[in-house]
Parts: structure tokens; C-alpha cells; sequence
């Protein structure tokens, strides 16, 4: 990409960032973003909120579980024996355990989806 980068402002007026010298090569990925200039090369990690978010992400695989259970559990005449889920059409039943597992499972989802967003987004 060649060109100059639109200036932003402060609230003073005064610009954010000073332009520097030289040229500069930067990848970016989905997780990382690598970048080289003449004096510097550097790795930055985007998801710096990474502990964080391995441990409600974790949190979530175990509710994962936990309602594949409460599914398995409930809907015995739908798995073959070898735990694979039968052919043709199936009727589920859902617990309220399994019911109440699945809200706290979405609203996890939902809040890590938007830690992930505020990681990458801190430093783009």
C-alpha cells in the first residue's frame, strides 16, 4: 500500500501520531502482526487479553461437554452403541438442566466473541 495515512487529531487539534522516516513492511495476520523498518522487526501479538480469554474459552469447551452429556443422557435412543448418532429422523428432548446449561453457554459465547473483538481491535 503506498501513501500517506489520513492524519487523526486529538480533541486539542493537535495530531495523535507524527509521521516518521523511511519505509516500513508489516504482515498482518489474524492473531499476530509482524513488522520490519530499518532499525526495528518486531512480532506484536493482537489478542494480548489472550489469558484471559484461554480461560473463559476453556470454560466454555467444559459447558460444551457438560450439555453433550445432559444431550447423550436424555436422547439414549438416538446414539448407536458405539456413541455416533443414529440415521433418519430423531426426536430430541431437551432437560431444563441441559436448557439451562445452553443459556450459560450462548451468553460465554457471546461475551468471549466480544472480548476477542476488543483484543484485536486495541491495537488496529
Amino acid at each position: 500500500i503506498e501513501g500517506k495515512a489520513k492524519p487523526k487529531y486529538d480533541r486539542f487539534g493537535s495530531p495523535r501520531h507524527k509521521y516518521g522516516k523511511g519505509m516500513i513492511g508489516a504482515d498482518i495476520g489474524t492473531q499476530t502482526v509482524a513488522y520490519t523498518s530499518d532499525t526495528e522487526v518486531g512480532l506484536k501479538n493482537l489478542s494480548e487479553r489472550g489469558n484471559s480469554i484461554q480461560t473463559s474459552e476453556r470454560k466454555e469447551r467444559l459447558l460444551h461437554r457438560a450439555m453433550d452429556r445432559s444431550r447423550r443422557a436424555t436422547n439414549s435412543q438416538n446414539y448407536n452403541d458405539d456413541g455416533t448418532v443414529k440415521k433418519g429422523r430423531k426426536t430430541w428432548k431437551y432437560s431444563n438442566h441441559y436448557k439451562k446449561l445452553k443459556e450459560k453457554h450462548s451468553e460465554l459465547c457471546r461475551i468471549n466473541a466480544i472480548n476477542r473483538q476488543l483484543a484485536i481491535n486495541e491495537d488496529a
